[in-house]
């Protein structure tokens, strides 16, 4: 019974440090992981598991707005999206779609709900995981 409570007590003290770990990366006004994820996403990409293949970028006018972007934004993303707000106006979203086309679709999608600019980019062939993320962060 002891050994048995203290692994209970052991999984929920992880359970809790792994929410405590991951509200650390997270903007409470969005949800959207904030420039500390940064640094995360980065050690990630050079140890190799982590590799995404896009972004999109999203700039609103207003910083006072980017909460009720933030919920459309969401709610257009599909799934492995990792939304990083850069900036009070500012979103980038990276991604593991390969395909311009599903970039645009998705862009315009949001577009057509919210006045926001939006671009797209592709990592290149020879370009590593941690030079796209340089270049589109």
């Amino acid at each position: 019974m002891g050994i048995g409570t203290l692994g209970t007590a052991l999984g929920v003290f992880f359970l809790f440090l792994s929410i405590i770990g991951e509200e650390r990366y997270m903007d409470a006004g969005t949800g959207f992981y904030n420039d500390d994820f940064v640094g995360f996403l980065a050690k990630l990409a050079a140890k190799k598991p982590y590799a995404p293949h896009s972004a999109m970028t999203f700039t609103i006018e207003s910083a006072e707005d980017m909460t009720e972007f933030a919920g459309i934004l969401r709610s257009q993303l599909p799934e492995d999206c990792e939304p990083i707000l850069r900036g009070g106006r500012k979103v980038v979203v990276l991604t593991k779609v390969t395909s311009r086309a599903l970039l645009a679709m998705v862009m315009g999608d949001v577009q057509e709900e919210y006045r926001v600019t939006a671009s797209a980019a592709l990592r290149k062939k020879d370009e590593t995981a941690g030079e796209f993320m340089e270049r589109v962060l």
